[in-house]
């Protein structure tokens, strides 16, 4: 036979609805703090793709050397 939850701070048995409505506050609660954690992580974790693409990319300073070539075959010179 199934026994009815106690509650741990008076001791007192409670109604399975009453827990059941209880346990699923906590479920839906925990749910959205590790969806919120998680939505902040990913935030950061963009943040920081971005600004290193910026900084650290080997192909941050493309677009000066397709000037430079582009200038040398149309003028016949380099810039600069």
């Amino acid at each position: 036979m199934l026994r009815s939850p106690v509650d741990v701070f008076t001791g007192r048995q409670i109604s399975t609805a009453k827990y059941m409505r209880a346990k699923t506050m906590t479920n839906e609660n925990a749910v959205f703090r590790s969806v919120w954690v998680l939505s902040i992580f990913a935030c950061f974790f963009a943040l920081i793709s971005v600004s290193s693409l910026v900084q650290k990319s080997p192909t941050y300073d493309e677009p000066l050397h397709l000037f430079a070539g582009y200038s040398y075959l149309k003028w016949g010179e380099l810039p600069g």
